[in-house]
Parts: structure tokens; C-alpha cells; sequence
């Protein structure tokens, strides 16, 4: 189990969506629900494999399964600190983990992508004005 913490006072949870600004080609939403503070999406590929993108302004609410023998890489999303998680079975899904502790907000993508294209969808996640 793997739980993202903030450091330092954080202001008061800012009501923030997102979604994401690209995906690789025969990905399609296919739900969405509430989490604490955000919301979880789920999309299916063309082999019908289930993708999921995660954001929380509270992320001591949301947890997320990585195998224990996960290789673990400090990455970087837009300037920001994250970590991917790649499992060394092909039966389970890698993931990214990143946070912006300005807003603050924490962000994960989970699916069968290498690092390159975890990163990428990472790279692309769009703020929705409302």
C-alpha cells in the first residue's frame, strides 16, 4: 500500500477538477466516480484492460495497491516530484504517483504503460474550468 502525505500547513482544499488531455490511441471512458476530495476515472483500451486516473486534495482518504517487488523511479511531471511504480509482472499495472503541494493536490494513473507513456498521460492532465 502506498500513501502520498503533504508537508508544511496546507490551505484550505481549493474544489479543483481535472481530466485527461491525452491518452493513447483506442482508450475510452468508461465511468467516473467521487473519491474525498476528487474524483476517480476509469477507461477501458482496445483488449478491454481497465485504466485508471485518480486526483485528491485529500490524499490521507485515498490509498493505492503497488506490489510490494515493484520497481520504484523518481520521475518529474511538469516540474513536479513524482514516483512511477513498474511491477515486474506483466499481470499487474504500473503506476504513477504525483503531487503538486501548492494547490494541494495529488495525482495517480494506473495502467499497463511503460514509463515513457505513464509520464506522457501524466504530462497531460488538464484543469476543467468551470
Amino acid at each position: 500500500m502506498y500513501k502520498i502525505f503533504f508537508d508544511g500547513e496546507a490551505e484550505e482544499p481549493v474544489e479543483l477538477k481535472y481530466e485527461l488531455g491525452w491518452l493513447p490511441e483506442g482508450t475510452e471512458f468508461v465511468t467516473k466516480y467521487d473519491v474525498t476530495g476528487g474524483e476517480s476515472y476509469i477507461y477501458a483500451d482496445e483488449t478491454e484492460l481497465l485504466i485508471n486516473f485518480l486526483y485528491s486534495t485529500d490524499p490521507e482518504s485515498v490509498y493505492y495497491l503497488i506490489a510490494n517487488d515493484a520497481i520504484k523511479q523518481e520521475v518529474t511531471v511538469n516540474g513536479l516530484p513524482g514516483e512511477v511504480f513498474i511491477s515486474p509482472s506483466e499481470k499487474e499495472t504500473n503506476t504513477i504517483v504525483w503531487s503538486d503541494n501548492s494547490i494541494p493536490v495529488m495525482f495517480a494513473f494506473t495502467a499497463e504503460y511503460d514509463t515513457e507513456t505513464l509520464i506522457k498521460v501524466a504530462e497531460n492532465i488538464v484543469l476543467i474550468e468551470e
